[in-house]
């Protein structure tokens, strides 16, 4: 009788693991689509805060003929958009990737 409750926890065990190991993947994937949307965020939430600024009245960023559809200061919400983006993302870059490696290179020197 012992061996075969023995061998129905191994059993157990197998699944348990089985189904750990499919829950990781998930999460690891589901990780990944994340930081897809995390970063498509980034990179549109800036132009899209400045169109929202310049959009306001306190703004007069009308052509001077009535024709033009486009304002000729349109470069200014080009410029600002673009910085905003760039530092947005770069932020996320050091936050992600450089700022983890730089912890981990200091945690490792001082167990050292």
């Amino acid at each position: 009788m012992p061996d075969r409750v023995d061998g129905l926890t191994m059993t157990t065990q197998l699944f348990q693991g089985e189904t750990d190991v499919l829950l990781a993947l998930t999460a690891n994937k589901e990780s990944r689509h994340m930081r897809i949307i995390a970063l498509v965020t980034m990179v549109f939430l800036p132009g899209t805060f400045f169109a929202t600024i310049f959009s306001m009245t306190f703004f007069n960023l009308q052509a001077e003929d009535v024709e033009s559809t486009v304002p000729s200061s349109l470069w200014v919400y080009i410029v600002f958009a673009v910085i905003s983006t760039a530092v947005t993302l770069s932020t996320y870059y050091y936050f992600v990737t450089i700022r983890p490696n730089q912890m981990l290179a200091s945690s490792v020197s001082t167990e050292v």
